[in-house]
């Protein structure tokens, strides 16, 4: 519905029938680009921490946005790259002071919110250059 839209707003707008196709096209491709940026915050997500190293706190089935280590604070630390290379991972890591990992994440419940907030979105901006469409349209035969 959305590709419709824009199609027919830039259809309107540049007048040219292979222009606007090609101007819909990059412009659907931009949108659906922009629309997989911002779905993660669409929602609140869940932090988890864990006191293990090597287990990651999200349950099965989430989906993993960011994550990290934690020291022994609580304070979220950056990855120590001196420790892949390491034998011993974990034993490495604690040397550091690190404690725990963290994890910012969408449980499987969220899916379903997820997807009808981003139907909602993408259904007003539909709304709203069908109403560009409209006005348009008569403001050109006045």
């Amino acid at each position: 519905m959305l590709a419709i839209g824009i199609g027919t707003t830039l259809g309107l707008l540049v007048r040219r029938t292979v222009a606007a196709m090609a101007a819909t096209a990059v412009t659907g491709v931009v949108v659906l680009f922009a629309l997989e940026h911002v779905r993660g915050a669409l929602w609140p997500t869940v932090v988890a921490q864990r006191s293990d190293i090597t287990a990651e706190p999200a349950p099965d089935g989430a989906w993993i946005l960011n994550g990290g280590l934690l020291d022994t604070t609580g304070r979220r630390v950056p990855e120590s790259s001196e420790c892949y290379a390491s034998t011993d991972y974990g034993q490495c890591l604690a040397g550091k002071g690190i404690t725990g990992r963290w994890t910012e994440f969408h449980p499987a419940s969220h899916f379903w919110p997820l997807q009808w907030t981003q139907t909602g979105l993408c259904l007003a901006a539909s709304a709203a250059l069908i109403a560009l469409c409209f006005w348009w349209t008569r403001h050109r035969l006045t």
